[in-house]
């Protein structure tokens, strides 16, 4: 009975620490705003520094742009496309830097 104990809590760790291990892990939307910002994506055709909010103000990239140029790295799943609310966050942060500048 010992042996199912440590056993089934050592699996538990195992399986904790791989969770948290691919949480950290995860790129947000920030993350990917500050790629593009800072010339990752620029094989991808997003300018970078204030050509990419310049870029943005004129309608020539977009936060799904920026999505497309991740997946195209393997930074984010083709799935992302889908997350709404991602590519919202990441407009965000291209609204937010377009009207500071």
């Amino acid at each position: 009975m010992k042996r199912v104990l440590a056993a089934t809590a050592s699996a538990i760790l195992l399986t904790a620490s791989f969770s948290t291990a691919a949480f950290a892990n995860e790129t947000t939307p920030n993350d990917i705003f500050n790629l593009a910002r800072n010339g990752y994506f620029e094989e991808e055709g997003i300018p970078s520094h204030g050509s990419l909010i310049h870029a943005y103000r004129f309608g020539n990239v977009t936060a799904q742009d920026l999505v497309n140029a991740a997946i195209a790295q393997n930074r984010l799943s083709p799935e992302t496309m889908e997350d709404e609310h991602f590519i919202r966050a990441i407009d965000q942060y291209l609204l937010d830097n377009a009207n500071r500048n």
